[in-house]
């Protein structure tokens, strides 16, 4: 009987510690590159999916960079898959802290082999730049690849 305890007491602490730990989350190294007197702005995401399931978790500017760009305007994003390619129809948001998607639904599905670029969609069928009011949140969804790569460069104006 005190073998039968023993085992079941290991066996939930086991339970409990795999669901207190979870996936190892994504990462994502981001820069800043100013052009024209910082007329013109780039923010650069480098990311890599999780090496458990391939998910990202959401990535929020730094406090430098959301500096930088508040009161500029999003007018492109491009995305360029890794060499470790993630899968057909991944996709992109660009989020403020409210949860506004500033690309307007156009950063999904995304290839998984050619650099795209894409202009805002601000209405229906209408395209141009996004107000950006303060920190800024990347969401790569859809990639299930363990380790996936890839970037996503953000263009900002004044």
């Amino acid at each position: 009987m005190k073998r039968i305890a023993a085992l079941f007491a290991f066996v939930l602490a086991m339970a409990l510690a795999s669901a207190s730990f979870g996936a190892t989350p994504g990462s994502a190294v981001q820069s800043l590159t100013s052009t024209r007197q910082g007329e013109i702005i780039t923010v650069n995401f480098a990311w890599t999916g999780s090496p458990d399931d391939g998910a990202m978790p959401a990535i929020a500017t730094s406090t430098a960079i959301s500096t930088a760009i508040t009161g500029m305007y999003l007018f492109a994003m491009e995305t360029n898959p890794g060499n470790v390619a993630v899968p057909d129809a991944w996709s992109v948001t660009i989020t403020n802290a409210a949860g506004f998607d500033l690309l307007g639904g156009v950063g999904a599905t995304r290839s998984t082999t050619l650099t795209q670029r894409v202009v805002p969609a601000v209405a229906t069928g209408v395209y141009g730049a996004s107000l950006v009011d303060g920190i800024l949140y990347l969401n790569i969804t859809g990639n299930t690849v363990i380790s996936a790569t890839g970037s996503v460069k953000l263009f900002l104006s004044k």
